[in-house]
C-alpha cells in the first residue's frame, strides 16, 4: 500500500471542520461552526484570511463597510488563556485596535476585550462582545482565533467585527 502525504493546510482544515462538528466553541448558544463561512474551504487559507477579515459600522439601516485592513493579528496563549492583539489600519491613517483575552475551561469564551479607532469623527473606545467565536487549541502549531465581534460604546455597537479563524502570529507558552 503506497503512502501520501495530506498538505498541512488540509490537515488543518479537516481538524478544524471536526471540531465544529464535534461541538467546538458555542458563544451565546450559536455553534461556532461555519468553517466555509470563514473563509476556510480553498487551500492556502493563511494567505486568503486576512483579505476577508472586515469591520463594519452601524447605521440606521444596517451596516456599512469601514475602509479598514487588518494589518497585524498576534497573541500567545499561556496555559487556558489566550490574548490577542488585532490590528486594522485604513487610508489616512485610521487604525482600529482589538485587545482579547479568550480563555478555555473546559470550552472557548471571550473573557475580555476591548477596542480604540481613531475614526474620522474622533476618538472611539469600548467593549467587545462576541456574536460567534472560532478558537483552535494550538498546542502544535499555535493558537487560532476567529469569530464575528460586536464593538460596543456606552452599550450601543458602533461597529462589527467579523474575523476569519487563523493562527496567531506568536505561539504558545
Amino acid at each position: 500500500m503506497r503512502r501520501t502525504r495530506i498538505p498541512r493546510v488540509v490537515a488543518r482544515i479537516a481538524t478544524l471542520a471536526w471540531l465544529a462538528v464535534a461541538g467546538g466553541a458555542t458563544v451565546g448558544g450559536m455553534a461556532a461552526a461555519g468553517i466555509a463561512a470563514a473563509g476556510m474551504v480553498a487551500p492556502g487559507l493563511a494567505g486568503c484570511a486576512r483579505s476577508h477579515a472586515q469591520v463594519e459600522e452601524a447605521t440606521q439601516t444596517g451596516w456599512r463597510k469601514v475602509a479598514l485592513e487588518l494589518t497585524s493579528f498576534q497573541g500567545t496563549r499561556d496555559g487556558y488563556r489566550t490574548q490577542a492583539t488585532v490590528l486594522f489600519e485604513g487610508p489616512g491613517g485610521g487604525k482600529l485596535d482589538l485587545r482579547l483575552t479568550v480563555t478555555v475551561d473546559p470550552q472557548p469564551a471571550l473573557e475580555g476585550g476591548t477596542w480604540t479607532w481613531n475614526s474620522p469623527t474622533g476618538p472611539l473606545q469600548g467593549a467587545v462582545v462576541p456574536e460567534s467565536l472560532r478558537f483552535a487549541g494550538g498546542q502544535g502549531e499555535g493558537a487560532s482565533l476567529g469569530g464575528r465581534f460586536l464593538l460596543q460604546q456606552d452599550g450601543r455597537t458602533r461597529l462589527r467585527v467579523v474575523l476569519p479563524a487563523q493562527s496567531l502570529r506568536t505561539g504558545y507558552r
